[in-house]
């Protein structure tokens, strides 16, 4: 029998709102605005999804630098926070890595 799974921290459930953020618009903008814009010739909604989509993704970084402690979180690991985001649902790669670095007990000493 697996143990009871632990509660999602506040800062797991923060960048987790975050990368949804980031990612909802980036899909809309990539997925809606852009190919409108390209078979209507209608630029009206990327002139607002792409400024919202800019200001979520720095969201997502400021987020990503509040979260991630230093000496827990290796370069490689930020390098592919960083680059999931620009990723239409690159996010979804990262979820196990966030849940596992963010929702782990400290270690004994160690205080959160």
């Amino acid at each position: 029998m697996r143990a009871p799974a632990s509660p999602p921290s506040p800062d797991y459930r923060r960048w987790r709102r975050a990368s949804l953020v980031e990612g909802g618009t980036l899909l809309l903008l990539v997925g809606v605005a852009v190919p409108l814009k390209h078979a209507a010739g209608d630029a009206r909604l990327v002139g607002v999804l792409g400024p919202v989509h800019g200001l979520a993704f720095v969201y997502y970084l400021w987020v990503l630098a509040g979260v991630m402690r230093p000496g827990e979180w290796r370069w490689t690991e930020v390098l592919r926070a960083v680059v999931a985001a620009a990723i239409p649902l690159g996010n979804l790669a990262n979820v196990h890595l966030f849940r596992r670095k963010l929702c782990a007990p400290p270690r004994p000493g160690e205080a959160r």
